[in-house]
């Protein structure tokens, strides 16, 4: 029979413990879900699915597309996506089948399906007034680390010049 002193259990509960609280706090680090995993594809079937249905000018692409990304950060249910359509043979979209932008989306999984919470995606710099605007519909329980550190000084802008 194994005998455990009191000193080798208080040893055990500790390391669990630290071993428990880093769990909990990898929890809370952004991460890029890795290229051919069925969670980036699932982002990009989500965005892919909001670009045909919002941004496509033609009634018909020719071909499939996909996205050259250009940022993609996931923390907890929350994502944060940056890419540019092309088509999946790797020809650019021309710009009669899309707007000539970088489309920029903001991401929740609900039910195990990542849905469009936000779009940030413009085709110029929002002015100081779009920004305000944008600010009042942004989803404030997306996490701001996510978003670019351009649309987070705008934001921080917008909400100190609100007070």
């Amino acid at each position: 029979m194994l005998y455990i002193n009191n000193q080798t259990k208080l040893l055990v509960i500790l390391f669990a413990s630290i071993m428990g609280f880093n769990s909990a706090k990898a929890d809370n680090r952004a991460y890029a879900p890795k290229p051919n995993s069925s969670e980036r594809q699932d982002i990009c079937n989500a965005s892919r699915s909001y670009v045909i249905r919002k941004y496509v000018l033609s009634s018909r692409l020719p071909k499939p597309i996909v996205f050259k990304i250009e940022k993609i950060q996931v923390l907890r249910n929350y994502c944060f996506f940056k890419a540019t359509p092309i088509f999946q043979d790797g020809s650019s979209v021309g710009t009669e089948y899309i707007m000539d932008i970088v489309f920029e989306f903001c991401l929740k999984r609900e039910n195990e399906k990542w849905q469009l919470l936000y779009d940030l995606s413009s085709t110029d710099v929002p002015s100081d007034s779009q920004i305000k605007e944008m600010w009042k519909t942004f989803p404030k329980e997306f996490p701001l680390e996510l978003v670019p550190e351009f649309w987070r000084e705008k934001f921080n802008k917008s909400r100190t010049t609100d007070q």
